[in-house]
């Protein structure tokens, strides 16, 4: 029962299977549900394969790692390569498919100066980004530039600087690799540019990593630091 704008006592049928209760022009109705585009909650929560990593769940590292609860902070050695790394193992036998699943990564990221090298990516060995042969996506932080960075298995390619970042400042990044379209990143949930060449496709291979976080002194003995927080990789099953 509701007042109408009589106003008057009136009374409301009851509805039919699947539809749903709503206001029209200030008044009680019964709607069909709509088609499509909403989901349901098993689509939502089933979906896809989300997991949340903490630093100490680095499975190898080197230079220096400091591993703490929600992220780590990584710096490279003095000695060559000077490469410091926190690499992330998906599992010890290829993962099928994953390249062709929509996969990304988002986590909070700071460096510690302008010359800093930094990178995250999916795929490759431990420490090893420049391989062309090791399909992969990614950032590239370039001396406080951010760059997109990919490897097709022939072909590694960088973009252009899609913005310049700060050392010694805490942004939250996000990177898409929507198979066979374009890779995507955002920087504290701006969109930021894309990339749609030399894209990685197929399988992850075995022992690749899912992602890795390097920070590189690009043949300097200074010491270079990236710290990282709150990582998290999603892709669909």
């Amino acid at each position: 029962m509701y007042v109408n704008a009589t106003p008057k006592w009136a009374r409301l049928p009851k509805g039919m299977d699947g539809q749903y209760f709503k206001l029209v022009s200030g008044l009680p109705a019964w709607a069909d549900a709509p088609a499509g585009g909403g989901g349901t909650p098993e689509s939502i929560l089933m979906g896809c394969m989300v997991i949340a990593l903490s630093g100490f769940d680095v499975y190898g590292t080197a230079g220096t790692v400091i591993k703490e609860s929600w992220g780590a902070k990584v710096s490279s050695p003095g000695t060559m390569p000077y490469t410091g790394y926190a690499f992330y193992r998906y599992m010890d036998v290829d993962a099928p498919s994953l390249f062709d699943k929509n996969p990304q990564f988002e986590l909070y990221l700071r460096f510690s100066s302008a010359t800093t090298d930094v990178l995250v990516i999916v795929g490759g060995t431990a420490g090893a980004w420049g391989t062309t042969a090791h399909k992969k996506f990614g950032i590239f932080i370039n001396a406080g530039a951010l760059k997109i960075i990919s490897s097709d298995g022939t072909t590694q390619t960088t973009s252009a600087s899609l913005m310049a970042l700060s050392a010694d400042t805490w942004y939250r990044i996000r990177c898409k690799l929507t198979s066979a379209g374009q890779i995507e990143v955002w920087v504290d949930g701006v969109s930021k540019g894309t990339k749609s060449t030399n894209l990685p496709s197929g399988v992850l291979t075995a022992a690749h990593g899912c992602p890795q976080i390097l920070a590189v002194g690009d043949d300097l003995p200074t010491q270079q630091t990236a710290r990282f927080a709150s990582l998290k990789v999603m892709h669909d099953y």
